[in-house]
């Protein structure tokens, strides 16, 4: 019994000295906000996951939907951490994907959050009749090279952009994002 509760101390020991060494921030702060400030740290640009993408259409703004990614975070040129998340096909995300309702305004603002803009953006358009139609072709839509990016909206269309951030920033990776027009 004196052997188990000698185990039980020494782990207890191992934690209590490690623990702190996993604080996000300054004097033991585990909030992960950052600096002892309150500060976020990254300045907007999220660790672990890529930033959110909001489209902007006339009086239209949505969060379109977060699909499959992969991320790094480099910290003195090695990798902090690196997230894989796979999703569903946005074909398959009908009842979760936003929708923009279109007035007479047609030019939509692609904005990455507080983050840089991606280094390459690729945007594939499906009718909405291809819903659930895993075998449906999409086609590359024109992106203006505007900052942020802008794209003209056709009704009744399904809208994957494709992200990807090199790790030039000390961060890195590739997005998709999807939302549909009505």
């Amino acid at each position: 019994m004196a052997t188990v509760k000698k185990y039980i101390v020494i782990i207890m020991m191992v934690l209590i000295l490690t623990l702190p060494g996993c604080a996000n921030g300054q004097n033991g702060d585990l909030s992960g906000n950052g600096t002892e400030s309150g500060q976020p740290v990254s300045a907007g640009i999220l660790d672990d996951e890529p930033p959110a993408l909001t489209v902007t259409c006339g009086m239209e703004t949505i969060k379109a939907l977060s699909g499959n990614y992969s991320w790094e975070n480099y910290m003195g040129g090695e990798i902090g951490s690196a997230v894989i998340a796979c999703g569903a096909h946005p074909l398959q995300c009908r009842d979760i994907t936003p929708v923009i309702v279109l007035g007479e305004e047609r030019t939509a603002s692609l904005i990455f959050g507080d983050a840089p803009q991606p280094d390459k953006l690729e945007i594939i358009c499906y009718s909405t009749d291809d819903w659930e139609n895993m075998d449906a072709r999409g086609k590359l839509n024109d992106i203006m090279t505007t900052v942020p990016p802008e794209i003209k909206l056709g009704k009744e269309t399904i809208y994957v952009v494709n992200a990807e951030w090199t790790d030039a920033d000390g961060y890195g990776g590739k997005a998709e994002y999807s939302f549909y027009t009505s």
